[in-house]
């Protein structure tokens, strides 16, 4: 690193004090009392500028400007049901708001959503919510404890299949006052505070597929224009509960589905930030000056690819041909052609977890010569499949080739069949299933029940027909939400995942590390796991 000019150290000093509160803030210490921070303005911020290692203050936030974000594709509903792809995550996340929040940074509950609190019975099953007051929807009219309960009940319906089964254990939604809102469970639950995250304020009488072409949200963000396939404009929501924000004056979403003109974009500046970008460009867009690059931790990975199998269909109803098809896949070859942004965990819930089961065969490692023998013991060397996957992202295809050529490699006559998600989503996703396999990729919360519900129990669930396969295990699933002994949950858990590791139902690929780039420009941006592009701390230099 360049040593800084004595003059800029110096006009760095008469901010010493600024800057050590801003690092404290940032979590490089934690303030406590003011004698911490007398001592960190001490141990670190003199020593540094005494040894030139300090060479600018970090600016502070100022607001107005726009931003402008790429993405891949246009969104096929602005509603936050059933909200079906990252696009339509990106665009919701600006305009609505959730009830609860995960922290981008920690992934734990946080009350940064329209709830300014929720409280659990002794028993818990009642929750007291209680919502931010002075808050506004877009059209202007107030925000109120009806609305909350309407949220609930319309989260509830079959227009919102992503949070239908999460609260089905709902007794009653009872308004108290303006603000406050009780929810009694006819069923203990132990994922009901999580289920909240996936649930959004919209107006009372506002049913979510009348959402689907305009918004009306809470959010920082209100939509000003939509040019379909081209580009979102939205505005910062002077109405917004928090003073001062957003920093952004506007947020401007440009629809790019090639991720090369997307890379060349985000260069020349036409546009700033994105979370879609060519692989192949990581160690470039790494090296550029002029952009930084922002990844989530391996640790906090939560989606996953998976090989989605119907388990009721040749030759996927066999336990042994999909244990030879988990042995197949070379994913250290995949990581390899995603420049490292995969990792090679054959299992949902990460091996560092406490709720991991021990004991679990480990897939991760390639093998041929067993993946050959399984198939020889199940009496298929060369069973015969169609494999599905859908093109407009870099990953998805690079993923599908190398599992159909691991599999071939094993025995396996695979023939490919790719089109646009849609066509995916019709092909495999919806019934009556005549699939046989696909590639598609899988966005769990980040609570350990979730993901394993929201691998084999969601839409995706049915379609791997493993219902009919092994009811019982749907029956386990659907116990461990009443568990509420912290040890006998544990055991559940464990248990759901030694089951899956066994019979395969469905096999998983390995996890995405999720990473965005940005013009150097931008600041306050922290990447989500659950890619919720949380803008609200967000400002550009102008």
């Amino acid at each position: 690193m360049r040593k800084p000019k004595k003059s800029r150290v110096r006009r760095t000093a008469c901010r010493s004090v600024r800057l050590a509160v801003w690092c404290l803030r940032e979590g490089v210490f934690a303030v406590n009392s003011a004698s911490l921070l007398r001592q960190a303005i001490l141990t670190i911020v003199v020593p540094s500028l005494m040894l030139g290692l300090c060479a600018t203050a970090i600016p502070a936030a100022v607001s107005g400007g726009a931003l402008v974000m790429g993405l891949g594709g246009d969104p096929g509903s602005l509603s936050p049901c059933p909200m079906s792809s990252t696009d339509e995550r990106a665009f919701v996340q600006l305009t609505y708001d959730d009830f609860i929040d995960y922290d981008a940074a920690t992934l734990k509950r946080v009350n940064t959503g329209a709830l300014q609190s929720w409280t659990a019975s002794p028993d818990h099953m009642s929750f007291t919510l209680r919502l931010w007051p002075n808050m506004k929807f877009h059209d202007g009219s107030p925000a109120s404890a009806e609305d909350v309960k309407w949220s609930i009940q319309q989260a509830q319906g079959a227009d919102c299949p992503r949070t239908t089964s999460l609260l089905n254990r709902i007794g009653s939604v009872t308004v108290v006052d303006p603000l406050t809102v009780k929810v009694t469970l006819k069923q203990a639950d132990s994922i009901f505070e999580d289920s909240l995250t996936w649930i959004w304020l919209i107006k009372n009488g506002t049913a979510v597929k009348d959402l689907a072409a305009k918004e009306n949200g809470t959010g920082g963000f209100k939509m000003a224009r939509w040019d379909h396939a081209q580009q979102i404009v939205l505005n910062r929501d002077p109405n917004y509960r928090i003073k001062g924000r957003p920093y952004l004056e506007s947020v401007i979403i440009k629809v790019v589905p090639d991720d090369a003109v997307r890379l060349l974009q985000l260069n020349t500046g036409a546009i700033q930030m994105t979370e879609a970008f060519p692989f192949a460009s990581v160690n470039d867009i790494k090296k550029n000056p002029n952009l930084q690059w922002l990844q989530v931790p391996a640790g906090q990975s939560l989606a996953v690819y998976v090989l989605e199998l119907n388990d009721t269909k040749a030759p996927f109803n066999n336990k042994l041909v999909r244990q030879a098809a988990a042995w197949a896949i070379d994913r250290q070859k995949i990581q390899q052609a995603l420049f490292g942004l995969f990792d090679p965990r054959p299992w949902s819930i990460p091996k560092g977890s406490p709720f991991f089961a021990g004991g679990q065969t480990d897939y991760s490692q390639r093998n041929i010569a067993k993946a050959k023998e399984l198939l020889a013991q199940a009496g298929s060397p060369s069973p015969e499949f169609t494999l599905h996957y859908f093109s407009g992202f870099f990953d998805y295809p690079v993923v599908a080739q190398i599992v159909g050529q691991s599999m071939q490699e094993a025995g396996f006559k695979v023939n490919f069949a790719v089109g646009d998600l849609n066509q995916y989503i019709a092909q495999v996703l919806t019934a009556p299933y005549n699939y046989q396999a696909g590639i598609s990729g899988l966005l769990p919360a980040p609570n350990v029940y979730d993901q394993i519900n929201h691998i084999y129990d969601t839409d995706e669930g049915l379609a791997y027909q493993y219902d009919k396969v092994n009811p019982s295990f749907y029956q386990k699933l659907d116990a461990a939400r009443s568990l509420g002994d912290p040890n006998a949950f544990k055991k559940a858990i464990q248990e759901l995942q030694m089951i899956t590791n066994d019979e395969q139902p469905i096999v998983v690929i390995g996890a995405q590390v999720r990473a965005a780039v940005a013009s150097k420009k931008v600041h306050g941006y922290i990447p989500h796991a659950q890619a919720r592009p949380y803008l609200i701390n967000t400002w550009v230099e102008h």
